[in-house]
């Protein structure tokens, strides 16, 4: 049974739900047995957002979209390394993330699942997974590209998590030199620790 509108996980479980035609939102954020309503209409798909769902709630979205061919618990299981698969017309990419917590000084690794089809965007993010609010309003400012569909979706959520990574290994480069250099300082120092937690 879909879940009531305004249920409780409806705000921390969708980040954001939305049809596109023609490359415009056209709608809302939409609810999630709003969904079939869009999917399927010409020169529309909708994108769904999800932030660390349950099986659940992963299931009522497949179900929305009609993902068969894919298990839940598959994309919510963790992965040693980027996937992707092509059944049909629908594609899955799973990516490996990365963010560098500055005043920890720590790099927070994180997993993005993106499942794509003709008329439907599903992106699931776990831990600290690249946040893709930004994304979506670059796309929405880029009716053109957002026109392209899915597939444009995917190439530019690839493209932010890619970019995600520059600060962390920035971050790593500096704090390796940081290393090095107190590794070969003349002082009784050693840096054991931090050569521990850099590896």
């Amino acid at each position: 049974m879909p879940p009531t509108r305004g249920a409780a996980y409806d705000a921390a479980v969708i980040v954001d739900c939305a049809a596109y035609e023609h490359g415009k939102r056209v709608t809302g954020r939409l609810h999630l047995s709003e969904i079939g309503d869009w999917v399927g209409r010409p020169d529309t798909f909708v994108w769904l957002g999800l932030r660390m769902p349950s099986e659940e709630e992963l299931a009522e979205g497949f179900q929305q979209f009609g993902v068969q061919d894919l298990e839940v618990e598959e994309v919510l299981a963790p992965h040693e390394r980027p996937v992707f698969a092509v059944d049909g017309d629908q594609s899955t990419l799973v990516l490996r993330t990365a963010h560098m917590n500055t005043s920890l000084g720590e790099v927070k690794l994180g997993e993005l699942s993106v499942i794509i089809g003709t008329s439907f965007v599903l992106s699931v993010r776990h831990g600290q997974a690249s946040p893709l609010s930004g994304t979506r309003r670059e796309l929405e400012a880029d009716p053109e590209q957002l026109a392209l569909g899915p597939p444009a979706v995917l190439a530019a959520i690839v493209s932010q998590v890619v970019e995600d990574y520059r600060p962390v290994l920035d971050a790593f480069e500096r704090a390796a030199l940081d290393v090095e250099k107190e590794v070969f300082d003349e002082s009784p120092r050693r840096p054991v620790k931090r050569v521990y937690q850099l590896k």
